[in-house]
Protein backbone atom coordinates (compact mmCIF):
# COMPACT_ATOMS: atom_id res chain seq x y z
CA UNK A 1 0.00 0.00 0.00
CA UNK A 2 1.26 3.18 -0.58
CA UNK A 3 1.58 6.21 1.48
CA UNK A 4 -0.85 8.28 2.46
CA UNK A 5 -0.32 11.86 2.12
CA UNK A 6 -3.91 13.34 2.04
CA UNK A 7 -5.95 16.36 3.46
CA UNK A 8 -9.45 15.88 3.95
CA UNK A 9 -11.83 19.34 3.83
CA UNK A 10 -13.40 17.66 7.25
CA UNK A 11 -14.02 20.71 10.04
CA UNK A 12 -17.44 21.96 10.94
CA UNK A 13 -17.92 25.83 9.93
CA UNK A 14 -18.20 27.37 6.48
CA UNK A 15 -17.09 24.95 4.05
CA UNK A 16 -14.34 26.07 1.43
CA UNK A 17 -16.18 27.73 -1.83
CA UNK A 18 -15.38 26.19 -5.08
CA UNK A 19 -12.61 28.49 -6.07
CA UNK A 20 -10.40 27.50 -2.98
CA UNK A 21 -11.29 23.86 -3.41
CA UNK A 22 -9.44 24.40 -6.86
CA UNK A 23 -6.64 26.27 -5.38
CA UNK A 24 -6.08 23.79 -2.62
CA UNK A 25 -5.74 21.41 -5.43
CA UNK A 26 -3.27 22.56 -7.34
CA UNK A 27 -1.71 23.56 -3.79
CA UNK A 28 -1.26 19.94 -2.70
CA UNK A 29 -0.40 18.64 -6.02
CA UNK A 30 3.00 20.89 -5.52
CA UNK A 31 3.97 19.90 -2.35
CA UNK A 32 3.60 16.03 -2.59
CA UNK A 33 -0.37 15.56 -1.00
CA UNK A 34 -1.95 13.45 -3.16
CA UNK A 35 -5.48 12.55 -2.18
CA UNK A 36 -8.02 15.08 -1.39
CA UNK A 37 -11.43 13.78 0.93
CA UNK A 38 -14.56 15.81 0.48
CA UNK A 39 -16.35 15.71 3.57
CA UNK A 40 -17.34 19.18 4.94
CA UNK A 41 -19.50 18.87 7.71
CA UNK A 42 -21.55 21.87 7.20
CA UNK A 43 -22.14 20.69 3.76
CA UNK A 44 -25.63 19.37 3.83
CA UNK A 45 -26.06 17.20 1.14
CA UNK A 46 -22.44 15.46 2.63
CA UNK A 47 -24.46 14.57 6.35
CA UNK A 48 -27.18 16.13 7.42
CA UNK A 49 -29.13 15.60 4.11
CA UNK A 50 -27.07 12.38 2.62
CA UNK A 51 -30.34 10.90 1.01
CA UNK A 52 -30.83 13.89 -1.19
CA UNK A 53 -28.78 14.25 -4.32
CA UNK A 54 -27.08 17.27 -5.34
CA UNK A 55 -28.84 20.15 -6.95
CA UNK A 56 -27.79 20.42 -10.53
CA UNK A 57 -25.43 23.20 -9.69
CA UNK A 58 -23.52 22.28 -6.79
CA UNK A 59 -23.58 18.60 -8.71
CA UNK A 60 -21.63 20.54 -11.76
CA UNK A 61 -19.26 22.57 -9.39
CA UNK A 62 -18.44 18.71 -7.96
CA UNK A 63 -18.12 17.80 -11.02
CA UNK A 64 -15.19 20.34 -12.27
CA UNK A 65 -13.71 19.89 -8.79
CA UNK A 66 -13.28 16.23 -9.73
CA UNK A 67 -11.82 17.25 -13.19
CA UNK A 68 -9.22 19.34 -11.38
CA UNK A 69 -8.14 17.01 -9.48
CA UNK A 70 -7.39 14.50 -11.79
CA UNK A 71 -6.10 17.13 -14.23
CA UNK A 72 -3.02 17.82 -11.25
CA UNK A 73 -2.72 13.99 -10.17
CA UNK A 74 -4.70 14.81 -6.90
CA UNK A 75 -6.99 11.35 -5.82
CA UNK A 76 -10.18 12.91 -5.31
CA UNK A 77 -12.67 10.43 -2.17
CA UNK A 78 -16.05 11.91 -2.19
CA UNK A 79 -17.17 11.02 1.78
CA UNK A 80 -20.53 10.07 2.81
CA UNK A 81 -21.59 10.90 6.24
CA UNK A 82 -24.72 8.82 6.91
CA UNK A 83 -24.71 8.67 10.61
CA UNK A 84 -27.31 10.95 11.88
CA UNK A 85 -30.55 9.17 10.65
CA UNK A 86 -29.68 6.01 8.92
CA UNK A 87 -31.14 2.98 10.11
CA UNK A 88 -28.42 0.59 9.59
CA UNK A 89 -30.01 -3.02 8.80
CA UNK A 90 -33.11 -1.27 6.19
CA UNK A 91 -32.79 -2.81 2.85
CA UNK A 92 -33.81 0.45 1.46
CA UNK A 93 -31.86 2.71 3.22
CA UNK A 94 -28.80 1.30 2.07
CA UNK A 95 -30.17 1.44 -1.31
CA UNK A 96 -30.46 5.15 -0.79
CA UNK A 97 -26.91 5.44 0.14
CA UNK A 98 -25.65 3.30 -3.22
CA UNK A 99 -27.89 5.85 -5.40
CA UNK A 100 -26.23 9.13 -3.70
CA UNK A 101 -23.24 7.26 -4.41
CA UNK A 102 -24.27 6.53 -7.95
CA UNK A 103 -25.15 10.08 -8.49
CA UNK A 104 -21.18 11.01 -7.76
CA UNK A 105 -19.88 8.12 -9.96
CA UNK A 106 -21.54 10.00 -12.60
CA UNK A 107 -19.45 12.87 -12.34
CA UNK A 108 -16.17 10.90 -12.29
CA UNK A 109 -15.72 9.97 -8.93
CA UNK A 110 -13.82 6.68 -8.02
CA UNK A 111 -12.94 6.90 -4.55
CA UNK A 112 -15.18 6.93 -1.53
CA UNK A 113 -15.47 6.68 1.77
CA UNK A 114 -18.02 6.54 4.96
CA UNK A 115 -17.93 8.33 8.09
CA UNK A 116 -19.09 7.72 11.19
CA UNK A 117 -17.80 9.90 13.47
CA UNK A 118 -19.77 12.60 15.69
CA UNK A 119 -23.24 10.25 16.45
CA UNK A 120 -24.15 9.04 19.44
CA UNK A 121 -23.73 5.35 20.65
CA UNK A 122 -26.60 3.28 21.26
CA UNK A 123 -26.68 1.05 24.36
CA UNK A 124 -24.42 -1.98 22.60
CA UNK A 125 -21.54 -0.42 21.57
CA UNK A 126 -20.39 -3.86 20.00
CA UNK A 127 -23.38 -3.81 18.26
CA UNK A 128 -22.75 -0.38 17.04
CA UNK A 129 -19.08 -1.27 15.72
CA UNK A 130 -21.03 -4.01 13.86
CA UNK A 131 -23.81 -2.43 12.25
CA UNK A 132 -21.04 0.45 10.41
CA UNK A 133 -18.95 -1.93 9.59
CA UNK A 134 -21.41 -3.95 7.45
CA UNK A 135 -22.65 -0.78 5.99
CA UNK A 136 -19.18 -0.20 4.32
CA UNK A 137 -18.98 -4.09 3.54
CA UNK A 138 -22.60 -3.95 2.14
CA UNK A 139 -21.00 -0.37 0.16
CA UNK A 140 -18.59 -2.24 -1.43
CA UNK A 141 -20.14 -5.61 -2.32
CA UNK A 142 -23.58 -3.63 -3.79
CA UNK A 143 -22.07 -0.73 -5.41
CA UNK A 144 -17.81 -0.84 -5.46
CA UNK A 145 -17.73 -4.31 -7.17
CA UNK A 146 -20.68 -4.50 -9.47
CA UNK A 147 -18.65 -0.87 -10.72
CA UNK A 148 -15.08 -2.92 -10.92
CA UNK A 149 -14.22 -0.76 -7.92
CA UNK A 150 -13.49 -3.36 -5.48
CA UNK A 151 -11.03 -1.54 -3.36
CA UNK A 152 -7.31 -3.10 -3.20
CA UNK A 153 -4.18 -2.97 -0.79
CA UNK A 154 -2.89 0.26 -3.51
CA UNK A 155 -6.78 1.73 -3.40
CA UNK A 156 -8.31 1.33 -0.22
CA UNK A 157 -11.84 1.47 1.21
CA UNK A 158 -11.87 4.26 4.07
CA UNK A 159 -13.79 4.54 6.50
CA UNK A 160 -13.92 6.88 9.50
CA UNK A 161 -15.33 4.88 13.03
CA UNK A 162 -17.50 6.33 15.80
CA UNK A 163 -14.75 5.40 18.04
CA UNK A 164 -12.33 7.38 16.48
CA UNK A 165 -10.18 8.58 19.34
CA UNK A 166 -8.08 7.28 21.62
CA UNK A 167 -5.74 3.80 21.71
CA UNK A 168 -7.75 1.76 23.89
CA UNK A 169 -9.87 -1.69 23.20
CA UNK A 170 -13.23 -1.07 23.10
CA UNK A 171 -16.49 -3.24 22.47
CA UNK A 172 -17.39 -0.96 19.35
CA UNK A 173 -13.98 -1.81 17.61
CA UNK A 174 -14.10 -5.03 18.25
CA UNK A 175 -17.34 -5.61 16.52
CA UNK A 176 -16.09 -2.58 14.03
CA UNK A 177 -13.15 -4.41 13.05
CA UNK A 178 -14.70 -7.54 12.49
CA UNK A 179 -17.06 -6.79 10.34
CA UNK A 180 -15.30 -4.44 8.14
CA UNK A 181 -14.37 -5.52 4.29
CA UNK A 182 -10.90 -6.14 2.82
CA UNK A 183 -8.46 -3.55 1.80
CA UNK A 184 -10.15 -1.14 4.32
CA UNK A 185 -8.22 1.83 5.74
CA UNK A 186 -9.45 3.03 9.39
CA UNK A 187 -8.96 6.62 10.48
CA UNK A 188 -7.67 7.66 13.98
CA UNK A 189 -7.10 10.62 14.93
CA UNK A 190 -4.81 9.55 18.21
CA UNK A 191 -5.27 9.35 21.74
CA UNK A 192 -7.31 12.05 21.38
CA UNK A 193 -9.33 14.11 19.16
CA UNK A 194 -6.67 17.09 18.97
CA UNK A 195 -3.55 15.84 19.85
CA UNK A 196 0.16 17.91 20.68
CA UNK A 197 1.81 13.71 20.24
CA UNK A 198 1.21 10.73 18.76
CA UNK A 199 3.96 8.39 19.35
CA UNK A 200 5.01 4.84 17.95
CA UNK A 201 3.74 3.30 21.05
CA UNK A 202 0.24 4.85 20.52
CA UNK A 203 0.22 3.68 16.88
CA UNK A 204 1.04 -0.11 17.76
CA UNK A 205 -1.59 0.25 20.59
CA UNK A 206 -4.48 1.18 18.42
CA UNK A 207 -3.64 -0.92 15.69
CA UNK A 208 -3.91 -3.57 17.98
CA UNK A 209 -7.68 -2.06 19.26
CA UNK A 210 -8.86 -2.22 15.61
CA UNK A 211 -7.15 -5.28 14.28
CA UNK A 212 -7.43 -3.24 10.92
CA UNK A 213 -4.52 -1.05 9.24
CA UNK A 214 -4.79 2.69 10.82
CA UNK A 215 -4.52 6.19 8.75
CA UNK A 216 -4.16 8.85 10.83
CA UNK A 217 -6.85 11.54 10.61
CA UNK A 218 -4.51 14.54 12.14
CA UNK A 219 -6.65 17.41 13.18
CA UNK A 220 -3.91 19.61 12.59
CA UNK A 221 -4.20 22.53 11.94
CA UNK A 222 -7.79 22.76 12.36
CA UNK A 223 -9.38 25.20 14.25
CA UNK A 224 -13.58 24.77 14.08
CA UNK A 225 -13.07 24.22 17.58
CA UNK A 226 -11.23 27.71 18.67
CA UNK A 227 -12.11 29.75 15.84
CA UNK A 228 -10.64 32.65 17.60
CA UNK A 229 -7.57 31.96 16.79
CA UNK A 230 -5.18 30.28 13.83
CA UNK A 231 -2.41 27.34 13.95
CA UNK A 232 0.77 28.74 11.73
CA UNK A 233 2.78 26.35 13.13
CA UNK A 234 4.86 23.06 11.62
CA UNK A 235 3.86 19.47 12.60
CA UNK A 236 5.35 18.07 15.76
CA UNK A 237 5.62 15.07 17.40
CA UNK A 238 4.01 12.35 14.78
CA UNK A 239 5.44 8.84 14.72
CA UNK A 240 8.60 8.12 13.70
CA UNK A 241 7.11 6.13 10.27
CA UNK A 242 4.79 4.26 8.22
CA UNK A 243 4.68 0.37 7.89
CA UNK A 244 2.86 -1.32 6.18
CA UNK A 245 -0.92 -2.85 7.55
CA UNK A 246 -0.22 -0.78 11.02
CA UNK A 247 -0.23 3.15 9.68
CA UNK A 248 -0.70 3.67 6.19
CA UNK A 249 -0.45 7.38 6.47
CA UNK A 250 -2.16 10.58 7.26
CA UNK A 251 -4.69 12.78 6.50
CA UNK A 252 -4.33 16.44 7.79
CA UNK A 253 -8.03 18.76 8.27
CA UNK A 254 -7.07 21.66 7.49
CA UNK A 255 -8.23 25.35 9.28
CA UNK A 256 -11.28 26.96 8.33
CA UNK A 257 -8.65 29.55 6.57
CA UNK A 258 -7.54 27.87 2.86
CA UNK A 259 -5.05 29.85 2.25
CA UNK A 260 -3.55 30.00 5.96
CA UNK A 261 -3.97 26.24 6.14
CA UNK A 262 -1.29 25.46 3.47
CA UNK A 263 1.69 26.56 6.30
CA UNK A 264 1.09 23.72 8.14
CA UNK A 265 0.05 21.69 5.40
CA UNK A 266 3.28 22.29 3.93
CA UNK A 267 5.11 20.66 6.64
CA UNK A 268 2.49 17.89 6.86
CA UNK A 269 3.85 17.12 3.33
CA UNK A 270 7.24 17.09 4.10
CA UNK A 271 6.70 14.67 7.42
CA UNK A 272 4.20 12.21 4.96
CA UNK A 273 6.98 11.92 2.35
CA UNK A 274 10.21 10.77 5.16
CA UNK A 275 8.78 10.61 8.25
CA UNK A 276 12.61 9.78 10.21
CA UNK A 277 14.14 12.56 8.45
CA UNK A 278 11.27 14.95 9.34
CA UNK A 279 12.61 18.55 10.61
CA UNK A 280 9.73 20.72 12.09
CA UNK A 281 11.68 23.78 12.21
CA UNK A 282 13.40 23.23 9.05
CA UNK A 283 10.11 22.38 7.10
CA UNK A 284 8.44 25.07 8.66
CA UNK A 285 10.93 28.03 7.73
CA UNK A 286 10.96 26.50 4.04
CA UNK A 287 6.83 27.27 4.61
CA UNK A 288 7.52 30.86 5.71
CA UNK A 289 10.10 31.58 2.55
CA UNK A 290 7.56 30.31 0.26
CA UNK A 291 4.47 31.38 1.05
CA UNK A 292 4.10 34.19 3.78
CA UNK A 293 5.47 37.48 2.85
CA UNK A 294 8.66 38.94 5.38
CA UNK A 295 6.26 41.44 7.04
CA UNK A 296 3.50 38.46 8.43
CA UNK A 297 6.48 36.72 10.06
CA UNK A 298 6.08 38.64 13.02
CA UNK A 299 2.02 37.40 13.36
CA UNK A 300 2.87 33.73 12.56
CA UNK A 301 5.76 33.29 14.78
CA UNK A 302 2.86 33.49 17.46
CA UNK A 303 0.40 31.66 16.08
CA UNK A 304 2.93 28.77 15.47
CA UNK A 305 2.53 26.85 19.02
CA UNK A 306 0.58 23.23 19.00
CA UNK A 307 -1.15 22.03 20.82
CA UNK A 308 -3.72 24.64 20.89
CA UNK A 309 -3.30 24.18 24.94
CA UNK A 310 0.58 25.14 24.73
CA UNK A 311 1.38 28.96 25.14
CA UNK A 312 1.34 31.01 22.05
CA UNK A 313 4.88 32.40 22.71
CA UNK A 314 6.83 31.05 25.36
CA UNK A 315 9.79 33.83 25.29
CA UNK A 316 7.14 36.78 26.42
CA UNK A 317 6.13 34.27 28.81
CA UNK A 318 9.62 34.24 30.37
CA UNK A 319 10.19 37.83 29.66
CA UNK A 320 6.89 38.75 31.74
CA UNK A 321 7.88 36.32 34.38
CA UNK A 322 11.25 37.99 34.97
CA UNK A 323 9.59 41.78 34.80
CA UNK A 324 11.91 42.58 31.54
CA UNK A 325 10.19 45.35 30.52
CA UNK A 326 12.60 46.51 27.85
CA UNK A 327 13.17 43.07 27.11
CA UNK A 328 9.22 42.51 26.50
CA UNK A 329 9.18 45.99 24.55
CA UNK A 330 11.62 44.93 22.16
CA UNK A 331 9.92 41.75 21.22
CA UNK A 332 6.89 43.01 20.21
CA UNK A 333 8.02 45.90 18.60
CA UNK A 334 7.91 43.96 15.29
CA UNK A 335 4.22 42.59 15.88
CA UNK A 336 2.81 46.50 16.92
CA UNK A 337 4.14 47.22 13.59
CA UNK A 338 2.46 44.79 11.40
CA UNK A 339 1.94 46.88 8.13
CA UNK A 340 -1.35 46.48 6.31
CA UNK A 341 -0.30 44.33 2.98
CA UNK A 342 -2.14 44.08 -0.23
CA UNK A 343 -1.49 40.30 -0.32
CA UNK A 344 -4.10 37.62 -0.05
CA UNK A 345 -3.02 36.07 2.42
CA UNK A 346 -2.86 39.10 4.80
CA UNK A 347 -6.44 39.67 3.47
CA UNK A 348 -7.58 36.61 5.02
CA UNK A 349 -5.28 37.33 8.53
CA UNK A 350 -6.75 40.72 8.42
CA UNK A 351 -8.63 40.01 11.66
CA UNK A 352 -5.49 38.32 13.49
CA UNK A 353 -3.14 41.26 11.93
CA UNK A 354 -5.02 43.72 13.39
CA UNK A 355 -5.75 41.92 17.00
CA UNK A 356 -2.26 41.47 16.63
CA UNK A 357 -0.69 44.76 15.93
CA UNK A 358 -3.51 46.15 19.08
CA UNK A 359 -2.21 43.85 21.88
CA UNK A 360 1.92 44.38 21.18
CA UNK A 361 1.11 48.03 21.30
CA UNK A 362 -0.92 47.73 24.68
CA UNK A 363 1.76 45.29 26.01
CA UNK A 364 4.42 48.00 24.74
CA UNK A 365 2.55 50.82 26.26
CA UNK A 366 2.15 48.91 29.70
CA UNK A 367 5.87 48.13 29.83
CA UNK A 368 6.25 51.91 29.22
CA UNK A 369 3.86 52.67 32.02
CA UNK A 370 1.49 54.74 29.38
CA UNK A 371 -1.56 52.99 30.66
CA UNK A 372 -4.03 55.01 28.89
CA UNK A 373 -2.72 53.64 26.01
CA UNK A 374 -2.16 50.30 27.17
CA UNK A 375 -6.12 50.53 28.40
CA UNK A 376 -7.36 51.72 24.88
CA UNK A 377 -5.31 49.20 22.79
CA UNK A 378 -6.51 46.28 24.69
CA UNK A 379 -9.89 47.00 24.47
CA UNK A 380 -9.36 47.22 20.87
CA UNK A 381 -7.40 43.79 20.84
CA UNK A 382 -10.24 42.34 22.50
CA UNK A 383 -12.86 43.78 20.48
CA UNK A 384 -12.89 41.22 17.60
CA UNK A 385 -13.43 37.37 17.05
CA UNK A 386 -9.59 37.07 16.80
CA UNK A 387 -6.81 36.03 19.33
CA UNK A 388 -3.69 36.58 19.23
CA UNK A 389 -1.65 36.19 22.36
CA UNK A 390 -5.05 37.13 24.68
CA UNK A 391 -3.08 34.44 27.30
CA UNK A 392 -0.27 35.97 27.62
CA UNK A 393 0.02 39.80 27.38
CA UNK A 394 -3.67 40.29 28.20
CA UNK A 395 -2.93 39.29 32.03
CA UNK A 396 0.34 41.06 31.90
CA UNK A 397 -1.47 44.40 30.80
CA UNK A 398 -4.64 44.41 33.25
CA UNK A 399 -1.64 43.63 36.04
CA UNK A 400 -0.02 47.07 34.95
CA UNK A 401 -2.92 48.67 35.07
CA UNK A 402 -4.03 47.56 38.18
CA UNK A 403 -1.04 48.25 39.74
Amino acid sequence: MPVLRATVEGFYGPPWSHEERLAHLSFCAGVGLDTYVYGPKDDPWHRARWRDPYPPAELDRLASLVAHAGSVGVTFVFAIHPGLSMRWDDPAEQETLHAKAAQLWEIGVRRFALFFDDIDYTDDPAADGAAHARVGARFVDGFLVPRSAAPTRESPFFVVPTDYAGNQTSAYRTGFGAHLPDHTLVFWTGSDIVVGAISDDDVRTAHAAFGRPLALWDNFPVNDFDPKRVFLGPLVDRPTGFEHGVLAGIMANPMVQPRASRIALATVAEYAADPAAYDARAAHERALKALVPPELVPLVEVCSSWPPSASPAPWLDDLVAAGDADGLVAALRPLADLPDLDHPLADELAAWVRAGRAMARAGIAAATGDLDTARDALAEAESGDADVLRSVVAPYVRSRLVS
